[in-house]
């Protein structure tokens, strides 16, 4: 599965602690580009996690997760894993 995870960063913010949040639940291959959200809207993504700021510019996307807090790392962790769980049982 395809997972883009967008965020606005500041210079401060890194994607250190959501990788490590992916490898511990066995998610491996993770890959990271820095992208605007319209260049990441076209590519071919299973599966969008996005802040609720920018979840309007993906409403066409099939499977988009919202995060009400994009630092928390308990809210990422927990939509992931219901989004995986869905996906295998479909």
């Amino acid at each position: 599965m395809k997972v883009a995870y967008v965020r606005v960063s500041t210079e401060e913010q890194n994607e250190t602690r959501q990788i490590e949040a992916l490898k511990k639940h066995g998610i491996e291959g993770v890959s990271v580009d820095h992208v605007s959200v319209s260049e990441i809207s076209m590519m071919p993504v299973d599966l969008y996690v996005v802040g609720s700021d920018l979840a309007p510019f993906l409403k066409d996307k099939p499977r988009v997760i919202e995060l009400d807090n994009i630092m928390s790392m308990p809210e990422l962790e927990e939509k992931l894993l219901a989004a995986f769980e869905k996906a295998r049982n479909e």
